[in-house]
């Protein structure tokens, strides 16, 4: 699934396509975007609807005092997208979220039918993440009182604030969620590629301090890293905010991506050792504030929520010793 509020990433020609290559998977694209410009694969099932439609559709399953006052906050509810679409998700073995700033490669190459069938939840990060679509997995982020002993935040907390907490990611998602449901698949191998954003280079990361650095080519519905190493196929590469231009003319079964751009297979200019021009790292340069700039601010928004939330262990605790170690009358937060 993916709701996308606001104007579409200028390479969103491109997700489109190689997610369309990926024919035995359906993508859910919620959006207020116009599409007449794109050509939309079948497997690309379009929900239009206005952000205010979200926030009431988000607000008529979760509650009405929810927070949810700008499109990025739905970050922190992609982990209740399994009863908020609920209606949309008869049949579905699997029900997850992608984000708009990826290319596909051939995900059931690395989401093989082994792998569904041994795992209920696979993948741990806010760009690719699937749960099994059963009642005990689309409704165990509600159970708060898991994290009544750890300082984590949980959908209460995510949910009746302005400020992104990143929730889909927080430690009640993926240590709690693999501590009561242990058919879980978190090996963050690098063939899922999620890109340092704060270097021009390719570089992913496995999120455990080792990254590898290359381009990458997308051709015929599969997509390579090329690097010093040789060329190795990867299911996804994951842009995070990088801001890229697309090339004139652009073959969309025939692409490389580097740090600023696509670039067409046939075009003369490119060359696996191709290197950045001034444009491109203006470009990047540029961004590259901005997302500073954006860390910030959001470092500031999770300082004073952090303070909140070290007084609302405390008090847990607190309240725990009052009642001589027992957990009679203790209240969910």
């Amino acid at each position: 699934m993916l709701p996308y509020f606001g104007k579409l990433p200028n390479y969103f020609e491109l997700w489109l396509y190689s997610a369309g290559q990926n024919s035995t998977i359906d993508f859910l694209l919620i959006t207020d975007a116009s599409l007449s410009a794109y050509q939309v694969p079948e497997n690309v099932l379009v929900k239009q609807m206005t952000f205010a439609e979200m926030q009431n559709l988000v607000q008529s399953k979760l509650g009405s005092g929810v927070s949810i006052e700008k499109p990025y906050k739905l970050c922190d509810y992609k982990p209740a997208y399994g009863e908020v679409f609920g209606n949309d998700l008869n049949g579905y073995d699997f029900w997850g979220w992608v984000d708009p700033d990826m290319i596909f490669g051939d995900l059931r190459k690395f989401l093989t039918e082994e792998l569904l069938a041994q795992f209920d939840k696979i993948k741990k990060y806010g760009h690719l993440v699937l749960i099994r679509n059963e009642k005990q997995f689309n409704e165990f982020y509600r159970q708060s009182e898991l994290a009544k002993d750890h300082p984590g935040v949980t959908c209460q907390d995510a949910f009746y604030t302005k400020a992104n907490v990143h929730f889909d990611e927080s430690y009640f998602m993926n240590v709690l969620w693999d501590e009561v449901m242990p058919r879980t698949y978190y090996k963050e191998g690098i063939e899922f590629a999620d890109i340092e954003p704060n270097q021009f280079e390719l570089i992913a990361t496995d999120h455990f301090g080792k990254g590898v650095e290359g381009v990458y080519h997308f051709v015929n519905g599969r997509l390579y890293r090329v690097f010093k190493g040789g060329v190795v196929e990867v299911a996804c590469i994951h842009l995070l905010k990088r801001t890229m231009r697309v090339m004139p003319e652009i073959n969309l079964n025939n692409f490389w991506i580097t740090g600023a751009s696509f670039i067409s297979s046939d075009d003369a200019n490119f060359s696996e050792n191709y290197l950045p021009s001034k444009e491109e790292l203006a470009i990047f340069d540029e961004r590259k504030k901005i997302n500073i700039k954006r860390h910030k601010k959001n470092r500031y928004n999770l300082t004073k929520l952090i303070i909140k939330m070290k007084k609302i262990y405390r008090e847990k605790r607190s309240h725990r010793k009052e009642l001589n170690g027992t957990h009679e009358g203790y209240k969910k937060i």
